[in-house]
């Protein structure tokens, strides 16, 4: 006779919970992220190769803060948010806004898969702040019921 390596029936393991600890309405999850690397602008002319590890880096990085922002379990109830997005150059040189968004296209992929929540349902408004030391981006995410939609 063969045993099943499978473990025991969900049924054993006791019922799922589901989402233990939802973010409360009008609550704000902020994650503060590194500015984007250079290798990730529309306007750079890198390497596939070199391309697609800065990408990896950033979705990482943007789903590990995210995570670490949301606490162990929790997560939005709402699948609809309003999210800000505050760009802080590391300089004062001008910057195009449009290259600064598409540099946060992996970020963004990244606090997606760490919400559950894609990233087609945010409605985004993007701003540039004050001058940080080595830059920095902060997203702030507010949950938005349905019929704001």
């Amino acid at each position: 006779m063969t045993e099943s390596r499978a473990g025991p029936p969900s049924a054993a393991r006791g019922p799922r919970r589901a989402n233990p600890s939802p973010m409360p309405a009008g609550d704000v999850i902020s994650v503060t992220l590194p500015w984007p690397d250079s290798r990730l602008s529309p306007n750079s002319r890198e390497h596939w190769a070199s391309l697609m590890r800065a990408k990896r880096d950033a979705k990482g990085t943007g789903f590990w803060r995210t995570k670490a922002a949301l606490g162990v379990d929790g997560k939005p109830a709402a699948k609809l948010l309003d999210v800000q997005i505050t760009f802080h150059p590391p300089d004062k040189r001008r910057r195009d806004m449009d290259n600064m968004v598409a540099s946060l296209k992996a970020y963004q992929d990244g606090i997606a898969r760490a919400i559950g929540i894609d990233d087609q349902y945010w409605r985004c408004s993007y701003a540039v702040g004050e001058v940080v030391k080595h830059g920095q981006v902060v997203v702030e995410m507010r949950e938005r019921d349905d019929s704001a939609a």
